[in-house]
Protein backbone atom coordinates (compact mmCIF):
# COMPACT_ATOMS: atom_id res chain seq x y z
CA UNK A 1 0.00 0.00 0.00
CA UNK A 2 1.40 3.41 -0.94
CA UNK A 3 1.81 6.27 1.50
CA UNK A 4 -1.28 8.42 1.70
CA UNK A 5 -1.11 11.98 0.50
CA UNK A 6 -4.44 13.22 1.86
CA UNK A 7 -4.07 16.82 3.08
CA UNK A 8 -5.38 17.26 6.61
CA UNK A 9 -7.41 20.32 5.77
CA UNK A 10 -8.24 21.92 2.45
CA UNK A 11 -10.06 25.21 2.07
CA UNK A 12 -11.03 24.73 -1.57
CA UNK A 13 -14.65 23.66 -2.06
CA UNK A 14 -15.34 20.19 -3.43
CA UNK A 15 -16.79 21.69 -6.62
CA UNK A 16 -13.30 22.80 -7.68
CA UNK A 17 -11.99 19.23 -7.81
CA UNK A 18 -12.20 18.76 -11.57
CA UNK A 19 -10.64 22.18 -12.19
CA UNK A 20 -7.57 21.99 -10.03
CA UNK A 21 -6.53 18.42 -10.66
CA UNK A 22 -5.79 19.20 -14.29
CA UNK A 23 -3.14 21.68 -13.25
CA UNK A 24 0.49 20.75 -12.83
CA UNK A 25 2.61 22.45 -10.22
CA UNK A 26 1.35 26.03 -10.67
CA UNK A 27 -1.74 27.53 -12.18
CA UNK A 28 -3.24 30.92 -13.02
CA UNK A 29 -6.49 32.21 -14.48
CA UNK A 30 -5.65 32.70 -18.14
CA UNK A 31 -9.06 34.22 -18.84
CA UNK A 32 -8.34 37.17 -16.56
CA UNK A 33 -4.84 38.53 -17.25
CA UNK A 34 -5.37 41.43 -14.82
CA UNK A 35 -7.67 40.24 -12.00
CA UNK A 36 -6.87 43.30 -9.88
CA UNK A 37 -7.64 45.74 -12.66
CA UNK A 38 -4.52 47.81 -12.01
CA UNK A 39 -2.29 46.66 -14.82
CA UNK A 40 -0.22 44.39 -12.63
CA UNK A 41 1.09 41.02 -13.62
CA UNK A 42 -1.11 38.44 -11.88
CA UNK A 43 0.53 36.57 -9.06
CA UNK A 44 0.63 32.84 -9.73
CA UNK A 45 -0.94 30.87 -6.93
CA UNK A 46 0.76 27.77 -5.60
CA UNK A 47 -0.93 24.54 -6.52
CA UNK A 48 -3.24 23.14 -3.87
CA UNK A 49 -3.93 19.42 -4.00
CA UNK A 50 -7.56 18.30 -4.23
CA UNK A 51 -9.35 17.52 -0.99
CA UNK A 52 -9.46 13.93 0.25
CA UNK A 53 -12.51 11.91 -0.72
CA UNK A 54 -15.49 11.21 1.54
CA UNK A 55 -15.19 14.34 3.66
CA UNK A 56 -18.08 14.44 6.08
CA UNK A 57 -18.89 10.75 5.72
CA UNK A 58 -19.49 8.84 8.89
CA UNK A 59 -18.74 5.12 8.82
CA UNK A 60 -21.06 3.54 6.23
CA UNK A 61 -22.63 0.13 6.68
CA UNK A 62 -21.44 -0.78 3.18
CA UNK A 63 -19.70 0.85 0.23
CA UNK A 64 -20.27 0.13 -3.46
CA UNK A 65 -17.60 1.33 -5.91
CA UNK A 66 -18.83 1.69 -9.48
CA UNK A 67 -16.62 1.84 -12.57
CA UNK A 68 -17.43 1.50 -16.24
CA UNK A 69 -16.75 2.34 -19.89
CA UNK A 70 -13.02 1.93 -19.43
CA UNK A 71 -12.67 1.46 -23.21
CA UNK A 72 -9.28 -0.20 -22.90
CA UNK A 73 -7.57 2.44 -20.75
CA UNK A 74 -5.64 0.20 -18.39
CA UNK A 75 -3.36 3.04 -17.45
CA UNK A 76 -4.02 6.71 -16.72
CA UNK A 77 -5.72 8.26 -19.72
CA UNK A 78 -3.15 9.94 -21.97
CA UNK A 79 0.59 10.55 -22.03
CA UNK A 80 0.64 14.11 -20.71
CA UNK A 81 1.45 14.74 -17.03
CA UNK A 82 -1.42 17.16 -16.55
CA UNK A 83 -4.02 14.64 -17.75
CA UNK A 84 -2.70 11.55 -16.03
CA UNK A 85 -6.03 10.51 -14.55
CA UNK A 86 -7.46 7.05 -14.00
CA UNK A 87 -5.89 3.66 -14.50
CA UNK A 88 -6.53 0.41 -12.67
CA UNK A 89 -3.52 1.01 -10.41
CA UNK A 90 -4.97 4.25 -9.02
CA UNK A 91 -8.38 2.64 -8.69
CA UNK A 92 -6.82 -0.15 -6.66
CA UNK A 93 -5.18 2.48 -4.47
CA UNK A 94 -8.61 4.01 -3.76
CA UNK A 95 -10.12 0.63 -2.95
CA UNK A 96 -7.26 -0.14 -0.59
CA UNK A 97 -7.82 3.22 1.12
CA UNK A 98 -11.49 2.34 1.65
CA UNK A 99 -10.52 -1.03 3.10
CA UNK A 100 -7.96 0.60 5.39
CA UNK A 101 -10.78 2.70 6.80
CA UNK A 102 -12.48 -0.54 7.78
CA UNK A 103 -15.49 0.09 5.56
CA UNK A 104 -17.17 -3.06 4.13
CA UNK A 105 -16.86 -2.73 0.36
CA UNK A 106 -17.49 -4.34 -2.99
CA UNK A 107 -17.24 -3.06 -6.57
CA UNK A 108 -19.08 -3.48 -9.84
CA UNK A 109 -18.26 -2.48 -13.41
CA UNK A 110 -20.84 -1.31 -15.94
CA UNK A 111 -18.91 -2.96 -18.77
CA UNK A 112 -17.46 -1.71 -22.08
CA UNK A 113 -14.08 -2.51 -20.56
CA UNK A 114 -12.38 -2.60 -23.98
CA UNK A 115 -12.82 -0.60 -27.18
CA UNK A 116 -12.07 -3.02 -30.01
CA UNK A 117 -12.39 -6.73 -30.73
CA UNK A 118 -8.80 -7.66 -31.57
CA UNK A 119 -6.32 -9.94 -29.87
CA UNK A 120 -4.88 -7.00 -27.95
CA UNK A 121 -8.40 -6.21 -26.71
CA UNK A 122 -8.85 -9.80 -25.52
CA UNK A 123 -5.55 -9.68 -23.64
CA UNK A 124 -6.67 -6.40 -22.09
CA UNK A 125 -9.99 -7.91 -21.04
CA UNK A 126 -8.22 -10.82 -19.38
CA UNK A 127 -5.89 -8.40 -17.61
CA UNK A 128 -8.85 -6.35 -16.39
CA UNK A 129 -10.76 -9.46 -15.35
CA UNK A 130 -7.81 -10.71 -13.30
CA UNK A 131 -7.28 -7.27 -11.78
CA UNK A 132 -10.94 -7.06 -10.78
CA UNK A 133 -10.70 -10.46 -9.14
CA UNK A 134 -7.72 -9.21 -7.13
CA UNK A 135 -9.59 -6.00 -6.24
CA UNK A 136 -12.63 -7.91 -5.03
CA UNK A 137 -15.20 -6.96 -7.65
CA UNK A 138 -18.62 -8.60 -7.43
CA UNK A 139 -19.63 -8.41 -11.11
CA UNK A 140 -18.89 -7.05 -14.56
CA UNK A 141 -21.85 -5.99 -16.66
CA UNK A 142 -21.82 -7.63 -20.08
CA UNK A 143 -21.78 -4.60 -22.35
CA UNK A 144 -21.77 -3.83 -26.03
CA UNK A 145 -17.99 -3.95 -26.38
CA UNK A 146 -17.74 -7.29 -24.59
CA UNK A 147 -20.35 -8.76 -26.94
CA UNK A 148 -18.01 -7.94 -29.85
CA UNK A 149 -15.36 -10.27 -28.40
CA UNK A 150 -17.58 -13.18 -29.44
CA UNK A 151 -19.63 -15.83 -27.62
CA UNK A 152 -16.89 -18.47 -27.63
CA UNK A 153 -14.47 -16.12 -25.97
CA UNK A 154 -17.01 -14.88 -23.43
CA UNK A 155 -17.99 -18.43 -22.54
CA UNK A 156 -14.35 -19.35 -21.92
CA UNK A 157 -13.86 -16.31 -19.68
CA UNK A 158 -17.09 -16.98 -17.81
CA UNK A 159 -16.16 -20.61 -17.26
CA UNK A 160 -12.76 -19.59 -15.93
CA UNK A 161 -14.38 -17.14 -13.50
CA UNK A 162 -16.87 -19.78 -12.34
CA UNK A 163 -14.05 -22.19 -11.51
CA UNK A 164 -12.40 -19.66 -9.19
CA UNK A 165 -13.68 -18.98 -5.70
CA UNK A 166 -12.96 -15.29 -6.19
CA UNK A 167 -13.91 -15.15 -9.88
CA UNK A 168 -15.85 -12.16 -11.16
CA UNK A 169 -18.95 -13.22 -13.16
CA UNK A 170 -20.29 -11.50 -16.23
CA UNK A 171 -23.84 -10.42 -15.48
CA UNK A 172 -26.67 -9.77 -17.93
CA UNK A 173 -30.40 -10.36 -17.79
CA UNK A 174 -30.99 -10.09 -21.53
CA UNK A 175 -27.92 -11.51 -23.29
CA UNK A 176 -27.96 -15.23 -24.16
CA UNK A 177 -25.08 -17.12 -25.75
CA UNK A 178 -25.70 -19.89 -28.29
CA UNK A 179 -29.43 -19.71 -27.63
CA UNK A 180 -29.07 -21.47 -24.27
CA UNK A 181 -30.32 -19.56 -21.18
CA UNK A 182 -28.34 -20.21 -18.00
CA UNK A 183 -25.52 -21.76 -20.04
CA UNK A 184 -22.68 -22.74 -17.66
CA UNK A 185 -20.02 -20.10 -18.07
CA UNK A 186 -22.46 -17.74 -19.75
CA UNK A 187 -23.69 -14.46 -18.30
CA UNK A 188 -25.72 -14.77 -15.11
CA UNK A 189 -28.90 -12.70 -14.76
CA UNK A 190 -28.39 -11.78 -11.10
CA UNK A 191 -25.51 -11.53 -8.64
CA UNK A 192 -25.99 -11.02 -4.90
CA UNK A 193 -23.15 -10.03 -2.63
CA UNK A 194 -22.96 -9.74 1.14
CA UNK A 195 -21.11 -6.57 2.09
CA UNK A 196 -20.88 -6.15 5.84
CA UNK A 197 -24.46 -6.20 7.09
CA UNK A 198 -25.82 -5.30 3.67
CA UNK A 199 -26.88 -7.45 0.76
CA UNK A 200 -26.31 -5.97 -2.70
CA UNK A 201 -28.23 -7.35 -5.70
CA UNK A 202 -26.82 -6.64 -9.17
CA UNK A 203 -28.25 -7.18 -12.62
CA UNK A 204 -27.50 -5.73 -16.04
CA UNK A 205 -29.16 -5.15 -19.41
CA UNK A 206 -28.16 -3.96 -22.85
CA UNK A 207 -30.73 -1.88 -24.69
CA UNK A 208 -31.79 -2.67 -28.26
CA UNK A 209 -28.87 -2.78 -30.68
CA UNK A 210 -30.42 0.08 -32.68
CA UNK A 211 -29.34 2.38 -29.88
CA UNK A 212 -26.08 0.50 -29.36
CA UNK A 213 -24.16 1.02 -32.62
CA UNK A 214 -20.98 -0.25 -30.95
CA UNK A 215 -22.22 -3.81 -31.45
CA UNK A 216 -20.61 -5.11 -34.63
CA UNK A 217 -21.80 -8.71 -34.41
CA UNK A 218 -24.48 -10.71 -32.63
CA UNK A 219 -23.22 -14.04 -34.00
CA UNK A 220 -24.65 -16.80 -31.77
CA UNK A 221 -25.68 -14.08 -29.33
CA UNK A 222 -29.28 -13.16 -28.60
CA UNK A 223 -30.18 -9.76 -27.23
CA UNK A 224 -33.60 -9.82 -25.58
CA UNK A 225 -35.86 -6.90 -24.78
CA UNK A 226 -34.49 -5.09 -21.74
CA UNK A 227 -37.83 -4.48 -20.03
CA UNK A 228 -39.01 -8.05 -20.55
CA UNK A 229 -35.74 -9.32 -19.10
CA UNK A 230 -36.06 -7.08 -16.04
CA UNK A 231 -39.65 -8.19 -15.47
CA UNK A 232 -38.38 -11.78 -15.46
CA UNK A 233 -35.54 -11.13 -13.00
CA UNK A 234 -37.46 -8.72 -10.71
CA UNK A 235 -39.06 -11.50 -8.58
CA UNK A 236 -35.61 -12.96 -7.91
CA UNK A 237 -34.35 -9.55 -6.85
CA UNK A 238 -37.31 -9.07 -4.50
CA UNK A 239 -36.78 -12.55 -3.11
CA UNK A 240 -33.17 -11.67 -2.28
CA UNK A 241 -34.44 -8.88 0.02
CA UNK A 242 -31.29 -6.92 -0.68
CA UNK A 243 -30.53 -3.59 0.95
CA UNK A 244 -29.22 -2.08 -2.29
CA UNK A 245 -30.53 -3.14 -5.70
CA UNK A 246 -28.30 -2.13 -8.61
CA UNK A 247 -29.05 -2.04 -12.35
CA UNK A 248 -26.13 -1.72 -14.76
CA UNK A 249 -27.84 -0.32 -17.85
CA UNK A 250 -26.06 -0.11 -21.18
CA UNK A 251 -28.28 2.77 -22.20
CA UNK A 252 -28.05 6.51 -22.44
CA UNK A 253 -29.66 8.64 -19.77
CA UNK A 254 -33.04 8.88 -21.53
CA UNK A 255 -33.48 5.11 -21.76
CA UNK A 256 -32.06 4.61 -18.27
CA UNK A 257 -34.59 7.05 -16.84
CA UNK A 258 -37.34 5.05 -18.49
CA UNK A 259 -36.06 1.84 -16.91
CA UNK A 260 -35.74 3.49 -13.52
CA UNK A 261 -39.34 4.71 -13.73
CA UNK A 262 -40.60 1.31 -14.86
CA UNK A 263 -38.68 -0.58 -12.14
CA UNK A 264 -38.60 1.50 -8.95
CA UNK A 265 -37.22 -1.48 -7.02
CA UNK A 266 -33.73 -0.35 -8.10
CA UNK A 267 -31.92 1.93 -5.68
CA UNK A 268 -29.06 2.64 -8.09
CA UNK A 269 -29.11 2.67 -11.89
CA UNK A 270 -25.75 3.10 -13.64
CA UNK A 271 -25.88 4.17 -17.29
CA UNK A 272 -23.54 5.25 -20.07
CA UNK A 273 -22.78 8.89 -20.67
CA UNK A 274 -20.18 11.49 -21.61
CA UNK A 275 -16.47 11.19 -20.91
CA UNK A 276 -16.75 13.82 -18.17
CA UNK A 277 -19.68 12.77 -15.95
CA UNK A 278 -21.86 14.90 -13.72
CA UNK A 279 -20.67 14.94 -10.12
CA UNK A 280 -24.17 14.56 -8.72
CA UNK A 281 -26.65 11.74 -9.35
CA UNK A 282 -30.03 12.31 -10.98
CA UNK A 283 -32.95 11.25 -8.82
CA UNK A 284 -35.74 9.38 -10.60
CA UNK A 285 -38.26 9.00 -7.82
CA UNK A 286 -36.14 7.42 -5.09
CA UNK A 287 -33.73 5.82 -7.58
CA UNK A 288 -30.23 7.23 -7.89
CA UNK A 289 -29.19 7.48 -11.57
CA UNK A 290 -25.41 7.83 -11.99
CA UNK A 291 -22.78 8.00 -14.72
CA UNK A 292 -19.07 7.42 -14.17
CA UNK A 293 -17.66 8.72 -17.45
CA UNK A 294 -15.32 7.07 -19.93
CA UNK A 295 -11.71 5.89 -19.95
CA UNK A 296 -11.64 5.01 -16.25
CA UNK A 297 -10.81 8.52 -15.07
CA UNK A 298 -13.55 8.45 -12.45
CA UNK A 299 -15.35 6.00 -10.21
CA UNK A 300 -18.61 6.50 -8.40
CA UNK A 301 -18.82 5.56 -4.72
CA UNK A 302 -22.17 4.79 -3.10
CA UNK A 303 -22.29 4.66 0.68
CA UNK A 304 -25.08 2.86 2.54
CA UNK A 305 -26.03 4.38 5.88
CA UNK A 306 -28.87 2.24 7.28
CA UNK A 307 -29.71 4.59 10.15
CA UNK A 308 -29.94 7.75 8.03
CA UNK A 309 -33.19 9.24 6.75
CA UNK A 310 -31.69 9.01 3.26
CA UNK A 311 -29.68 5.78 3.39
CA UNK A 312 -27.62 6.25 0.22
CA UNK A 313 -24.89 8.82 -0.28
CA UNK A 314 -22.87 9.34 -3.46
CA UNK A 315 -19.50 10.79 -4.38
CA UNK A 316 -17.79 10.89 -7.77
CA UNK A 317 -14.05 10.38 -7.29
CA UNK A 318 -11.54 11.66 -9.83
CA UNK A 319 -8.55 9.31 -9.91
CA UNK A 320 -5.97 12.06 -10.14
CA UNK A 321 -2.23 11.68 -9.69
CA UNK A 322 -2.08 13.97 -6.67
CA UNK A 323 -4.10 11.73 -4.36
CA UNK A 324 -3.68 8.27 -5.84
CA UNK A 325 -0.63 6.29 -6.78
CA UNK A 326 0.23 2.96 -8.35
CA UNK A 327 -0.05 -0.16 -6.27
CA UNK A 328 2.62 -2.81 -6.66
CA UNK A 329 0.01 -5.44 -7.51
CA UNK A 330 -1.43 -3.47 -10.45
CA UNK A 331 2.04 -2.44 -11.61
CA UNK A 332 2.83 -6.14 -11.86
CA UNK A 333 -0.41 -6.67 -13.81
CA UNK A 334 0.66 -4.02 -16.31
CA UNK A 335 4.10 -5.55 -16.68
CA UNK A 336 2.51 -8.96 -17.32
CA UNK A 337 0.17 -7.38 -19.90
CA UNK A 338 3.09 -5.87 -21.84
CA UNK A 339 4.93 -9.19 -21.62
CA UNK A 340 1.96 -10.96 -23.21
CA UNK A 341 1.89 -8.45 -26.08
CA UNK A 342 5.49 -9.41 -26.77
CA UNK A 343 5.07 -13.16 -26.30
CA UNK A 344 2.02 -13.27 -28.56
CA UNK A 345 3.69 -11.04 -31.17
CA UNK A 346 0.68 -8.73 -31.19
CA UNK A 347 2.23 -5.93 -33.32
CA UNK A 348 2.82 -8.49 -36.09
CA UNK A 349 -0.67 -10.01 -36.04
CA UNK A 350 -3.02 -9.57 -38.98
CA UNK A 351 -2.45 -8.35 -42.49
CA UNK A 352 -1.05 -4.81 -42.76
CA UNK A 353 -3.29 -2.19 -44.33
CA UNK A 354 -2.64 -0.59 -47.71
CA UNK A 355 -1.77 3.08 -47.42
CA UNK A 356 -3.89 5.36 -49.66
CA UNK A 357 -0.65 6.54 -51.29
CA UNK A 358 0.04 2.93 -52.41
CA UNK A 359 3.80 3.29 -52.24
CA UNK A 360 6.52 2.26 -49.80
CA UNK A 361 8.40 3.91 -46.95
CA UNK A 362 12.04 4.95 -47.27
CA UNK A 363 12.87 6.37 -43.84
CA UNK A 364 14.11 9.74 -42.64
CA UNK A 365 17.74 9.20 -43.66
CA UNK A 366 16.69 8.77 -47.27
CA UNK A 367 14.71 12.00 -47.06
CA UNK A 368 17.78 13.71 -45.61
CA UNK A 369 19.87 12.95 -48.68
CA UNK A 370 18.10 15.81 -50.42
CA UNK A 371 16.33 17.65 -47.60
CA UNK A 372 19.41 18.23 -45.49
CA UNK A 373 18.16 21.20 -43.47
CA UNK A 374 14.85 19.49 -42.71
CA UNK A 375 16.65 16.32 -41.63
CA UNK A 376 19.00 18.29 -39.40
CA UNK A 377 16.04 20.01 -37.76
CA UNK A 378 14.20 16.73 -37.25
CA UNK A 379 17.33 15.07 -35.79
CA UNK A 380 17.37 17.59 -32.94
CA UNK A 381 13.65 17.18 -32.17
CA UNK A 382 12.01 14.89 -29.65
CA UNK A 383 10.22 13.24 -32.58
CA UNK A 384 13.53 11.61 -33.50
CA UNK A 385 13.66 9.85 -30.12
CA UNK A 386 10.00 8.84 -29.92
CA UNK A 387 10.60 5.10 -30.18
CA UNK A 388 13.38 5.18 -27.58
CA UNK A 389 11.01 6.78 -25.08
CA UNK A 390 8.80 3.67 -25.10
CA UNK A 391 11.66 1.66 -23.66
CA UNK A 392 13.21 4.32 -21.42
CA UNK A 393 10.18 6.27 -20.23
CA UNK A 394 9.56 9.97 -20.00
CA UNK A 395 12.42 12.43 -19.81
CA UNK A 396 12.30 14.55 -16.62
CA UNK A 397 14.65 17.09 -18.26
CA UNK A 398 11.79 18.10 -20.55
CA UNK A 399 9.31 18.51 -17.72
CA UNK A 400 7.69 15.12 -18.16
CA UNK A 401 6.05 13.34 -15.27
CA UNK A 402 8.86 11.78 -13.21
CA UNK A 403 8.13 8.16 -13.94
CA UNK A 404 11.38 7.34 -12.19
CA UNK A 405 9.26 7.18 -9.05
CA UNK A 406 8.20 3.79 -10.36
CA UNK A 407 9.84 1.07 -12.38
CA UNK A 408 9.22 1.97 -16.00
CA UNK A 409 7.45 -0.74 -18.03
CA UNK A 410 8.74 -1.12 -21.59
CA UNK A 411 5.95 -0.36 -24.10
CA UNK A 412 8.01 -1.07 -27.22
CA UNK A 413 5.71 -3.93 -28.28
CA UNK A 414 2.38 -2.24 -27.60
CA UNK A 415 0.60 -1.31 -30.86
CA UNK A 416 -1.43 1.38 -29.12
CA UNK A 417 1.84 3.09 -28.14
CA UNK A 418 3.76 2.33 -31.31
CA UNK A 419 1.26 4.19 -33.49
CA UNK A 420 2.54 7.60 -32.37
CA UNK A 421 6.16 6.65 -31.66
CA UNK A 422 7.18 5.00 -34.94
CA UNK A 423 6.54 5.49 -38.65
CA UNK A 424 4.09 3.64 -40.84
CA UNK A 425 1.06 3.08 -38.61
CA UNK A 426 -2.43 4.56 -38.63
CA UNK A 427 -2.82 6.23 -35.18
CA UNK A 428 -6.59 6.52 -35.31
CA UNK A 429 -7.32 2.90 -36.17
CA UNK A 430 -4.17 1.34 -34.64
CA UNK A 431 -3.22 -0.43 -37.85
CA UNK A 432 0.17 -1.07 -39.40
CA UNK A 433 0.59 -0.08 -43.04
CA UNK A 434 2.42 -2.28 -45.55
CA UNK A 435 6.13 -1.67 -45.11
CA UNK A 436 5.56 0.25 -41.89
CA UNK A 437 7.57 -0.17 -38.70
CA UNK A 438 7.89 -3.69 -37.35
CA UNK A 439 9.84 -4.71 -34.27
CA UNK A 440 12.96 -6.60 -35.31
CA UNK A 441 12.02 -9.34 -32.83
CA UNK A 442 9.04 -10.19 -35.06
CA UNK A 443 10.78 -9.93 -38.43
CA UNK A 444 10.72 -13.01 -40.64
CA UNK A 445 12.54 -11.67 -43.72
CA UNK A 446 15.71 -9.69 -44.31
CA UNK A 447 13.68 -6.66 -45.41
CA UNK A 448 11.53 -6.79 -42.29
CA UNK A 449 14.63 -6.94 -40.09
CA UNK A 450 15.60 -3.48 -41.36
CA UNK A 451 12.29 -1.82 -40.50
CA UNK A 452 12.95 -1.13 -36.80
CA UNK A 453 16.18 0.78 -37.52
CA UNK A 454 14.68 2.42 -40.61
CA UNK A 455 11.37 3.62 -39.15
CA UNK A 456 11.83 3.56 -35.38
CA UNK A 457 10.83 7.15 -34.64
CA UNK A 458 8.18 9.76 -35.45
CA UNK A 459 9.60 10.56 -38.89
CA UNK A 460 8.96 12.63 -42.03
CA UNK A 461 6.65 10.11 -43.69
CA UNK A 462 4.10 10.09 -40.88
CA UNK A 463 3.18 13.61 -41.95
CA UNK A 464 4.19 13.67 -45.60
CA UNK A 465 3.09 10.11 -46.36
CA UNK A 466 5.24 7.24 -47.69
CA UNK A 467 7.76 8.72 -50.10
CA UNK A 468 8.89 5.68 -52.08
CA UNK A 469 7.65 6.91 -55.47
CA UNK A 470 8.87 10.44 -54.83
CA UNK A 471 12.35 9.26 -53.80
CA UNK A 472 12.80 6.89 -56.74
CA UNK A 473 11.65 9.51 -59.23
CA UNK A 474 14.00 12.12 -57.75
CA UNK A 475 16.98 9.76 -57.82
CA UNK A 476 16.23 8.84 -61.42
CA UNK A 477 15.75 12.49 -62.38
CA UNK A 478 18.99 13.46 -60.65
CA UNK A 479 20.97 10.84 -62.56
CA UNK A 480 19.42 11.69 -65.93
CA UNK A 481 16.96 14.65 -66.15
CA UNK A 482 16.00 13.63 -69.69
CA UNK A 483 14.88 10.16 -68.64
CA UNK A 484 11.71 11.26 -66.93
CA UNK A 485 8.93 13.76 -67.63
CA UNK A 486 9.20 16.87 -65.42
CA UNK A 487 5.41 16.79 -64.96
CA UNK A 488 5.76 13.39 -63.31
CA UNK A 489 8.50 14.77 -61.08
CA UNK A 490 6.26 17.62 -59.93
CA UNK A 491 3.31 15.30 -59.33
CA UNK A 492 5.45 13.13 -57.07
CA UNK A 493 6.67 16.20 -55.19
CA UNK A 494 3.13 17.50 -54.77
CA UNK A 495 2.02 14.15 -53.35
CA UNK A 496 4.34 14.53 -50.34
CA UNK A 497 4.06 18.27 -49.98
CA UNK A 498 2.74 19.48 -46.65
CA UNK A 499 0.83 22.73 -46.34
CA UNK A 500 0.44 24.88 -43.26
CA UNK A 501 -2.99 26.47 -43.19
CA UNK A 502 -3.06 29.98 -41.72
CA UNK A 503 -5.87 31.81 -40.00
CA UNK A 504 -7.34 34.22 -42.59
CA UNK A 505 -7.71 36.97 -39.97
CA UNK A 506 -4.62 36.72 -37.77
CA UNK A 507 -2.26 35.07 -40.22
CA UNK A 508 -1.22 32.62 -37.51
CA UNK A 509 -0.56 29.02 -38.57
CA UNK A 510 -3.49 26.77 -37.66
CA UNK A 511 -2.73 23.24 -38.80
CA UNK A 512 -0.75 21.06 -41.18
CA UNK A 513 -2.55 19.26 -44.02
CA UNK A 514 -1.72 17.13 -47.03
CA UNK A 515 -2.74 18.00 -50.54
CA UNK A 516 -4.98 14.97 -50.90
CA UNK A 517 -7.18 15.84 -47.94
CA UNK A 518 -7.83 18.33 -45.20
CA UNK A 519 -6.22 16.20 -42.52
CA UNK A 520 -5.29 17.88 -39.26
CA UNK A 521 -2.25 15.65 -39.15
CA UNK A 522 -0.70 16.66 -35.84
CA UNK A 523 -3.86 16.05 -33.85
CA UNK A 524 -3.91 12.39 -34.78
CA UNK A 525 -1.35 12.00 -32.00
CA UNK A 526 -1.45 15.38 -30.27
CA UNK A 527 -5.04 14.83 -29.15
CA UNK A 528 -6.83 15.97 -26.00
CA UNK A 529 -5.65 12.94 -24.00
CA UNK A 530 -2.02 12.83 -24.99
CA UNK A 531 -1.28 16.49 -25.63
CA UNK A 532 -3.90 18.70 -23.95
CA UNK A 533 -1.72 21.82 -24.19
CA UNK A 534 -1.09 21.33 -27.90
CA UNK A 535 -0.97 24.68 -29.64
CA UNK A 536 -0.07 24.42 -33.30
CA UNK A 537 1.68 27.80 -33.70
CA UNK A 538 4.03 27.27 -30.76
CA UNK A 539 4.62 23.58 -31.47
CA UNK A 540 5.23 24.28 -35.14
CA UNK A 541 8.02 26.68 -34.24
CA UNK A 542 9.88 23.75 -32.69
CA UNK A 543 9.76 21.55 -35.80
CA UNK A 544 9.18 23.75 -38.86
CA UNK A 545 11.56 23.07 -41.73
CA UNK A 546 10.53 25.00 -44.85
CA UNK A 547 12.19 24.67 -48.19
CA UNK A 548 14.95 22.53 -49.61
CA UNK A 549 17.64 21.93 -48.60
Amino acid sequence: MTNRRWPSAIAAPAGLLCCVVLGCGWWSNSNDPDPNGVGETPVEKPFEPPPPPFRGWETPGAVLVVSGEQLGHLEPCGCAPETLAGGIARRHDLLEEIRERGWPMTAVDLGSTVRRARRQSAIKFETIHAAYEEMGYAAIGLGTREINLGPDYLLAQGSSAAESETGVPLVSANVTLFGVPDLPGGPVPLVTKQVGDATVAITSVVVDSKTSPEIISLRDTELGDAEEALRAVAPKIEEAEANVNVLLAHAREKEARRLAEAFPLFDVVVCTGPEEPASEPVLVGETMLIQVGEKGKYVGVVGWFPEADVPLRYELVHLDRHRFDETAAMHDRMAAYQKRLFEERVPALGEPATHPRQTHYVGAKACGECHQNAYAKWSTSRHSHAFESLAKGHDPEHGDYPESEHDWIDRSFDPECLVCHVTGWDPENVLRYEGGFLNEAFATTDDEKKLEALLGAQQCENCHGPAGDHAEIEWTYKDDPTSIDEKKVEEARAAVRLMVVKDPVTGQPQKAVRNEGDDNLCKKCHDADNSPKFDFPSYWEKVKHPGKP
